[in-house]
């Protein structure tokens, strides 16, 4: 059996139970429903949970409740739900998985969202050092809610379940003298914190008279006070948003890991997640004005160094590379003018030669020219002082080049040197 509860915000709709047959058409569509699945469908036990994680921990969970199963445990749901008091073992909910997901996929497609699976008793209010005992009456169209998927159960005046922990609760019989030795044999095993403090006691009005008079005999065999504390535990649980886990940490059937549902993990990290989309935006958005900035940049030097050129000489017809066009327009015009270019290789070498006048003659090993620079190679031990280097550097400068020495000499040992004009430099 599985009940269906519909509400919108926080707050339940008043007519919390609705027909399996007419899911589709009682509800509007994308309406979130929390089901409440019957108290004997569902059973609870403690194990030690291995330090696993993911699909390894869903797949090892059936294995640790091999020994209280009969049957094959491949068809078991179980939910992993929070650590239990005093003990080193977490709380396990056990439910056929089959049945589980048949119920889920009658929920879609009738157009709705699973925003909860529990127990249903589970799903009753519980007060800090109190136990809650819950009755439900029996009611005219409790064949319509057990749907084409609900379990065998016979009909009774009255179905009693009892929950003492914020993840821990038992069917109780109906005979009354069974109840209460159930009830004082899980007391008996509670200690500490665990033990009730009070018995409150929740019921619908068609079961009132009758759980009123139980709740009493199991108060007197605790030996503590009985309240009253509201009529239908379902309504009273919803109302409290007790879905939301104002009573603890609610256990959902829908996620092995103790979550409602996936959408209550992506809740948590939607906030991150936006700041991370934020930013990349921010950057990918920056780093385009940033480029168009420096593109602009680029453009209005390339139509400066254009207009240059073409000023300076009149007749260039086509601009391919206009600092290469005005360095060999200035070439032509100093060979027209009868003057040698500064970075030609006979006009280096003879700078060179009066640079370097005050080294020994055997100081220099040999000079390269490539791409209008004269390099220079001298022997080891020669032009290695810093004192000596600055003179020649003072020298080179003087002369209108910039000499300039390599840190570390090459594989020979020899020192490098380059010489180039200043405008080259």
């Amino acid at each position: 059996m599985c009940e269906v509860i519909a509400f919108s915000g926080t707050h339940a709709e008043p007519a919390r139970a609705v027909a399996w047959d007419a899911l589709a058409t009682a509800l509007p569509r994308g309406t979130r429903v929390v089901l409440l699945v019957a108290a004997e469908d569902v059973s609870f036990t403690t194990a030690e949970v291995p330090p696993l994680s993911g699909m390894r921990l869903r797949e090892a969970l059936p294995n640790l409740v091999e020994e209280q199963t009969v049957g094959d445990v491949g068809a078991l749901h179980v939910a992993l739900g929070q650590e239990s008091e005093g003990s080193r073992g977490r709380v396990l909910a056990v439910i056929d998985r089959h049945w589980l997901a048949a119920m889920q996929v009658d929920v879609v497609r009738a157009g709705h969202r699973v925003a909860a699976i529990v127990p249903e008793s589970l799903a009753v209010p519980l007060a800090e050092g109190a136990w809650s005992l819950a009755a439900v009456g029996a009611t005219t169209d409790a064949s319509a809610n057990r749907g084409a998927h609900g379990g065998a159960h016979g009909e009774t005046s009255a179905r009693l379940f009892l929950r003492n922990a914020a993840q821990q609760a038992i069917p109780l019989p109906g005979e009354p003298a069974s109840a209460i030795a159930t009830v004082a044999a899980l007391a008996r095993r509670a200690t500490g914190a665990a033990r009730a403090q009070q018995l409150d006691l929740y019921a619908t009005p068609a079961a009132k008279a009758a759980a009123k008079a139980l709740g009493e005999a199991i108060a007197m065999s605790l030996a503590v006070p009985i309240s009253e504390a509201g009529g239908d535990p379902f309504i009273e649980w919803m109302g409290r948003r007790g879905h939301e886990g104002a009573y603890g940490t609610p256990m959902s059937l829908l996620a092995f890991d103790g979550r409602q549902d996936g959408r209550a993990e992506w809740a948590r990290w939607r906030i991150a997640a936006a700041l991370v989309l934020a930013i990349l935006a921010v950057q990918i958005v920056g780093m385009q004005w940033r480029w168009a900035g420096l593109k602009r940049e680029a453009s209005a030097r390339r139509d400066e160094q254009t207009r240059v050129l073409t000023t300076a000489f009149p007749d260039t017809r086509v601009v391919l590379d206009a600092p290469l066009q005005m360095s060999r327009g200035l070439a032509a015009l100093r060979a027209s003018s009868g003057r040698s270019d500064p970075a030609d290789f006979s006009m280096m070498m003879a700078a060179s030669a009066r640079i370097f006048a005050a080294l020994p003659s055997n100081a220099m090993r040999g000079a390269d020219y490539d791409a209008r620079a004269l390099k220079l190679r001298f022997a080891p031990g020669m032009a290695s002082a810093s004192d000596e280097r600055e003179r020649l550097v003072a020298q080179a400068s003087q002369e209108g080049y910039v000499l300039r020495f390599e840190s570390a000499a090459n594989a020979a040992g020899e020192a490098v040197a380059s010489l180039k004009t200043r405008g080259g430099a």
